[in-house]
């Protein structure tokens, strides 16, 4: 079993793949997507669903999701259930940001009207098309948070274009730009604005990374952000993460103060 420990953030914001609007995202991502980190963390190539409930997942993916997606497990183009399209776009994500989007989101005209078993059936379905190993234990709702989506070679950067959060220093280099320095790796995060008590608690005891990152928009940010009265401290910033030849940049969507100095 690998047993790899995960540090990424997760959830999912966008939807182009799905074809859900951004709002509808927005909304689930409010509260509804959260879930229990598990005290051991896994990946989808540790076994996380049975055959069964694969089995199951097919029959209800058939009855309750062929209609918009295809009958054969979504892989008509652009559906986005596997291979590089899927990996792509849910990769350094948990199980808890897929099962919350189609548990929240779909059926597209009656949304969430299916039990949570018959969603994590689907969940597992997509697990087994994608060639993830069965195992012995269903999926459960309580456990989803701690089984991350990845690679067969570990965790990779996410992708660029993609909503993360990451902590850092506010800093002003020398051209009068701010920057977040000792910055940490960009990971996934569900919310674009503001932070649950759960992602507070973890940025308040996350290390500082070696990273550095421009921060665009800075001057734009919701709530009256003024920089000079930030300066120093150790924030937890939101946006989208850009990688450039030259540069790694991120357009920024909110920053809260996590302590009021980067000294340790």
């Amino acid at each position: 079993m690998n047993n790899r420990r995960v540090t990424a953030m997760t959830i999912i914001l966008t939807a182009a793949i799905w074809g859900v609007p951004v709002d509808e995202i927005q909304a689930a991502g409010s509260g509804s997507l959260a879930v229990t980190q598990s005290e051991e963390s896994k990946t989808v190539w540790d076994g996380v669903y049975t055959i069964e409930e694969s089995d199951r997942g097919q029959m209800a993916f058939e009855a309750n999701c062929a209609g918009c997606h295809g009958a054969e497990d979504g892989r008509q183009p652009g559906a986005g259930f596997t291979g590089t399209a899927f990996m792509e776009r849910w990769r350094e994500y948990n199980l808890g940001s897929l099962f919350g989007l189609i548990r929240d989101t779909m059926p597209r005209d009656t949304p969430a009207r299916l039990s949570d078993r018959t969603y994590l059936d689907i969940v597992a379905r997509i697990l087994a098309v994608n060639s993830f190993p069965a195992g012995d234990e269903e999926l459960a709702v309580e456990t989803l948070g701690g089984i991350q989506i990845e690679g067969e070679d570990g965790p990779q950067p996410i992708p660029s274009g993609s909503l993360a959060q990451l902590i850092g220093c506010l800093t002003e280099d020398e051209g009068g730009n701010w920057i977040l320095t000792s910055a940490s790796e960009p990971a996934r995060t569900d919310r674009a604005r503001g932070s649950t008590d759960e992602e507070l608690a973890r940025a308040q005891v996350q290390p500082l990374g070696t990273h550095t990152f421009q921060l665009q928009g800075i001057g734009s940010l919701r709530g009256g952000f003024t920089p000079d009265d930030h300066r120093g401290e150790k924030l937890q910033v939101k946006g989208y993460s850009i990688r450039l030849p030259d540069s790694r940049r991120i357009d920024l969507l909110s920053m809260e103060t996590i302590a009021p100095t980067c000294v340790p």
